[in-house]
């Protein structure tokens, strides 16, 4: 299918390391790349300038600007998610990726899986991003009081033998 390998390689040259994929069921009633088939098809741009024509705008051949997705993104939680309008300051397409990295993270997805829905090229993103849970974060540190380590650079260190680090901690 053309909108598939136009998608393909606008995201793949653009936005990731590996291109995003739609694919056909012809017996599906919505699909998404059912939906992008007519856009372009009413689009009617022709075939020697599709691979450079932008797909998505407020008019054929147009990009969405940062203003107007921002625009759309508050109309989606306003009548979609029900926030407030006065509480859209604390919102933000960005504060949105973050979101989706971090819940993904910690619900196990493997880290390539998370770089591909969000279109990160490399992990830079990801590690800035996507960060633990407090909990899961505490419960990995607490795992280190009593671990065992016996390494070679380890041994020359100092024991620190019982140590309740819980009432250590300063508060």
């Amino acid at each position: 299918m053309v909108v598939l390998r136009m998608i393909s390689f606008i995201f793949g040259l653009f936005f990731a390391a590996t291109p995003s994929f739609l694919p056909f069921f012809s017996t599906t009633v919505r699909h998404a790349c059912r939906s992008l088939r007519a856009l372009e098809l009413r689009a009617a741009v022709a075939p020697a300038l599709r691979a450079a024509t932008p797909l998505f705008g407020l008019a054929v051949g147009t990009e969405f600007t940062h203003a107007e997705l921002e625009g759309y993104f508050f109309l989606t939680l306003v009548r979609g998610a029900n926030i407030p309008e006065a509480r859209m300051r604390d919102y933000s397409i960005h504060s949105f990726r973050i979101w989706v990295a971090y819940t993904l993270l910690n619900q196990n997805v493997p880290r390539t899986i998370i770089k591909r829905l969000l279109r990160w090229r490399g992990d830079e993103s990801l590690e800035k991003y996507a960060r633990l849970n407090d909990c899961e974060w505490r419960s990995h540190v607490r795992s280190t009081y009593a671990a065992v380590v016996d390494s070679t650079i380890a041994s020359r260190l100092a024991a620190l033998g019982p140590v309740d680090f819980e009432n250590v901690a300063p508060r």
